[in-house]
């Protein structure tokens, strides 16, 4: 995915550019993460915060985002209730963190709705955040299936639709 955001122009501007740094930062993650799960978390972290970033860049509309931000950040709450006991020692910060974090992004991302590329950005970070809510079910309550198949197609098909995006904004 990170090939297909430079192959697809993802380097024309400077919202394209903040949005290969988050997808090479998903990418880091992706290595990191089954040696370390923190370390993995806070790249991905990291990639959100290059997302939200590049989002803002592209004058997302306040107003729409904020509302899809409040409706993630509150499905947010309800998977963190259910799981954040199961989380130990610096897992349930970054739980945190890392859950307000994504639904800023979806929020921001939404907000580019109306834009060229927006669209497909808007319905990336929302898989996105789908295949993370996957990967915590996976990580915090314990089996592989169906979270494994579930999380992988949606993570790589999030990134894969970000990645075009990157080229079109």
């Amino acid at each position: 995915f990170v090939l297909i955001s430079l192959l697809s122009g993802g380097l024309r501007s400077a919202s394209g550019t903040l949005m290969v740094l988050g997808l090479v930062a998903c990418f880091l993650g992706d290595v990191l993460g089954p040696r370390s799960f923190l370390a993995g978390v806070a790249c991905f972290l990291i990639g959100h915060l290059l997302f939200i970033a590049a989002f803002a860049l592209r004058r997302s509309s306040v107003r729409k985002g904020a509302m899809v931000f409040a409706l993630f950040a509150l499905i947010s709450v309800v998977v963190l209730w259910g799981l954040i006991g199961r989380a130990e020692g610096a897992e349930k910060p970054m739980a945190i963190a890392y859950a307000l974090v994504i639904s800023v992004m979806v929020g921001f991302a939404a907000g580019t709705g109306h834009l060229p590329g927006g669209r497909l950005i808007t319905a990336g970070a929302v898989v996105f955040y789908i295949s993370d809510i996957a990967v915590a079910w996976w990580k915090f309550v314990g089996g592989d299936f169906p979270y494994d198949w579930i999380c992988y197609p949606l993570y790589y098909g999030a990134c894969t639709m970000l990645a075009f995006g990157a080229g079109l904004v």
